[in-house]
């Protein structure tokens, strides 16, 4: 309920707290549903058993799962806290990655940039001739607080005179348009620059006349071009699309993120691995019995093989489909909390190969757990 109305009352948040309330309401659902596994496998095993229930087989597991609700759900649950906590966090980053670059692109003024390849920057033979405009990257340290910061600087070829400052350098450094700045460039040379103007958008947190970062920067390399027109040809550089560039930009930035991502699923699909297979090796254990009835009605091993895994497999995708649904409706509230944030529409990015690879290690172990106390009667 609590996980619900934190779903329902989400517009109503303020936009940055939306996505974090998104997420949680997503857990506590996810916990929700893993509590009342009991009651949801029912009707959900019949659903799915339905279409092979004429069958001896279908109808053994059938009626076998529906007998052993407390066995079924004691391997659903863990599986479908898995699979819904994979499908959460990375159809999450996903998301907000897209979003990313959809916002990130919307600040270049331009469609196509020229950018290094396989260089640290670009050269002044690579620019010279370029339609466009080009910045140049340097370092500069500014006077602040009675000591030196450094800061990122740009050179704009064109500029004005002065410095140009990002509202956040110029609240970081104390300064308002027509107050100096004390800079020590990358020479050693110092000189009190006049600031010129504060924008929100500027392209670097000070921006400089590019023939003055030159001077005091022989060896600046440029960062990229902002196209207008058909690039030149030049060694150590290549054209792409702005959307291009900032994709490629949050793939580098995320592989930390994929990286422990992968690793957290990894521990917990390794944790629900243990708890599925005990609960299924020491369950089918407790099933002699019903084993020694079918083999007296005539079931080979084989049958009785395919029984017990018809039933594992049940219990896992009973298990994977309330976790992906789940999580699903999750990320709906998530992807409405970035619209908000934006604006603007996005696609709902669903990562149905890491739920699918994670259903499918689960049903792996499932099927051995189940599989080897009916073999090692024989």
């Amino acid at each position: 309920m609590v996980g619900t109305a934190l779903l329902v009352a989400m517009p109503s948040l303020p936009l940055e707290a939306q996505t974090s309330a998104g997420l949680g309401a997503a857990m506590l659902l996810l916990c929700a549903a893993t509590l009342l596994s009991p009651v949801l496998i029912v009707p959900l095993v019949r659903a799915v058993a339905w279409p092979v229930r004429h069958t001896a087989v279908g109808m053994l597991v059938r009626e076998g799962t529906l007998t052993g609700v407390r066995r079924v759900a004691a391997t659903a649950a863990p599986v479908l806290a898995t699979v819904g906590l994979t499908v959460l966090l990375t159809g999450t980053i996903a998301t907000i990655e897209q979003a990313a670059g959809i916002d990130e692109a919307a600040d270049y003024p331009a469609a196509n940039v020229l950018v290094p390849d396989g260089t640290p920057g670009l050269s002044a033979a690579a620019v010279s001739g370029q339609p466009g405009q080009s910045r140049l990257e340097t370092r500069v340290l500014v006077s602040h607080r009675g000591g030196l910061a450094g800061y990122s600087a740009a050179g704009v070829a064109g500029a004005a005179p002065g410095a140009e400052l990002s509202a956040d350098a110029a609240a970081e450094l104390g300064v308002r348009k027509g107050g100096t700045l004390a800079v020590r460039w990358a020479d050693g040379a110092t000189a009190e620059i006049p600031v010129r103007a504060v924008e929100k958008a500027a392209p670097a947190p000070i921006v400089f006349p590019a023939e003055l970062v030159r001077e005091h920067d022989p060896q600046a390399l440029t960062a990229m071009v902002l196209l207008d027109g058909e690039p030149v040809a030049a060694p150590g550089a290549t054209a792409m699309t702005v959307r291009e560039l900032v994709q490629r930009e949050i793939d580098e930035e995320g592989q930390l993120v994929d990286l422990f991502l992968w690793a957290l699923i990894g521990l917990t699909a390794g944790y629900t691995g243990i708890a599925v297979a005990n609960t299924l090796l020491m369950a089918t254990a407790a099933r002699r019995g019903e084993f020694g009835a079918l083999r007296l009605a005539g079931a080979g091993t084989g049958q009785v093989l395919r029984v017990v895994s018809a039933e594992s497999l049940l219990a896992t995708v009973t298990g994977a489909l309330l976790g992906a649904a789940v999580a699903g409706v999750s990320l709906l509230g998530v992807r409405a909390a970035v619209e908000s944030e934006l604006d603007q529409s996005i696609a709902l990015v669903i990562p149905w190969g890491a739920g699918i690879a994670v259903t499918a290690a689960c049903a792996a172990v499932a099927v051995i757990a189940a599989a080897v106390p009916v073999l090692r009667r024989h």
